[in-house]
């Protein structure tokens, strides 16, 4: 897969200029372009809240309309599903999601992650998106235990995937990758491919 993403801080006037950006893409060889998706924003972090208030991502209705552009260039489209904290309330909200919790707060926090997944996959299957990655940051949390973390990481396997997955045909894959030995949910057979994402430094 070799290809690009699209930011995540959306412009406002992208779509004055998005057949161009696409062409410009499918030119310099690359296949594939990643366009993020979000429907719902976390507003609180404990106990975690969301709603459907997003900011910096581009509408179904322009993602709809990219899609056809980047299809139109010859490109394939990768639909990335985030879960974004609210920018103005981020300090707070991320102060709190990783704070030490008991298991009921990660199954909440697992509830409201499967319903934004959920959203995404219903968005792809719609529109026949092949390859879709989750959003998958769940190593930033402080579990109080190795216990904590194996129950979070069952949950998850057991429980969320399959429902996240379900109907779904194409191809799942992963934003982060933790090689910590507890997160044992990568063995789930929702996901295909174990993506992760790291940010190199360009410039001193």
């Amino acid at each position: 897969v070799l290809g690009t993403a699209l930011t995540t801080n959306y412009p406002d006037d992208f779509m004055d200029y998005s057949t161009a950006t696409f062409e410009s893409i499918a030119a310099l060889g690359l296949t594939y372009v990643v366009v993020p998706y979000a429907n719902r924003v976390i507003i609180a972090g404990d106990p975690v809240e969301t709603n459907h208030s997003v900011d910096g991502y581009p509408t179904e209705i322009q993602i709809e309309t990219m899609l056809t552009e980047i299809q139109a260039a010859g490109l394939t489209p990768i639909l990335m599903i985030d879960l974004p904290i609210n920018a103005e309330q981020a300090d707070t909200i991320v102060e709190e999601m990783t704070d030490t919790h008991g298991n009921s707060y990660f199954s909440t926090y697992l509830t409201r992650w499967r319903e934004a997944m959920n959203d995404g996959l219903d968005f792809a299957m719609a529109n026949d998106i092949e390859i879709v990655v989750l959003d998958t940051p769940f190593d930033d949390f402080n579990f109080q235990d190795n216990t904590q973390q194996q129950y979070f990481s069952y949950i998850l396997e057991n429980d969320i995937l399959p429902d996240v997955g379900s109907g779904y045909s194409g191809i799942l894959t992963t934003k982060e990758l933790s090689t910590d030995s507890d997160f044992t949910w990568y063995q789930s057979n929702k996901i295909d491919w174990l993506g992760d994402s790291w940010y190199p430094t360009i410039a001193n």
